[in-house]
């Protein structure tokens, strides 16, 4: 019987390191993007205010989403009750994801994701580029995703989630789940693409 090959073993735990470490390369840190709990790291605004709801996009007993509310008298009325100002890594080329829900036969409205790139850790002053995109849902969760670039030194990304109702009056409520930011420049990190990355 032939002994381990102690340098094969040693081979194969480096690999499998840095395959993980790819994994997580590709993504920008979003501080719970997952609404595993609560809203924790978000910045919070607007009446009624956003709530953490047990409502998840996987269905994960243990998770939940983010619960937003658009109680605005006028018709076309949007709110952004969610904030979050995101450090990302490198310049170049990026996508903001976000999975949302909204109840079926709501009377019209939808979520929104907005974003913008500045130069201050904060988020705070001019923006180099600005974008967003609706998801649109009715009864079932929908998967919303866009790209973009970043250009040296506006590496803080401004990300905001709200919602737009169509109707005067009334109440429309939706949830976010799964907001991420994938750093495309990194996929390849360490020579290895993560198949499983957009």
């Amino acid at each position: 019987m032939s002994e381990p090959n102690p340098s094969l073993a040693v081979s194969a735990f480096l690999f499998a390191m840095a395959l993980a470490s790819t994994a997580q390369a590709g993504t920008a840190v979003v501080v719970n993007g997952n609404f595993d709990t609560s809203l924790l790291g978000w910045d919070l605004s607007g009446t009624p205010a956003p709530t953490w709801s047990m409502l998840d996009y996987q269905n994960n007993p243990g998770s939940g989403s983010a619960l937003l509310s658009n109680a605005e008298a006028q018709a076309g009325a949007r709110l952004y009750p969610l904030r979050q100002c995101v450090s990302l890594a490198t310049a170049g080329s990026h996508a903001i994801e976000a999975d949302g829900f909204l109840p079926a036969g709501h009377a019209g409205g939808r979520l929104v994701v907005s974003f913008a790139t500045r130069a201050v850790a904060d988020c705070s002053g001019g923006a180099n580029s600005l974008g967003g995109y609706f998801v649109q849902s009715n009864g079932s969760w929908v998967h919303g995703s866009m790209d973009f670039v970043v250009n040296p030194p506006f590496t803080y990304l401004d990300v905001t989630l709200g919602i737009e109702k169509d109707g005067a009056g009334g109440l429309l409520s939706g949830n976010f789940d799964a907001v991420q930011v994938i750093d495309r420049e990194r996929i390849f990190a360490n020579g290895f693409e993560v198949a499983d990355l957009p």
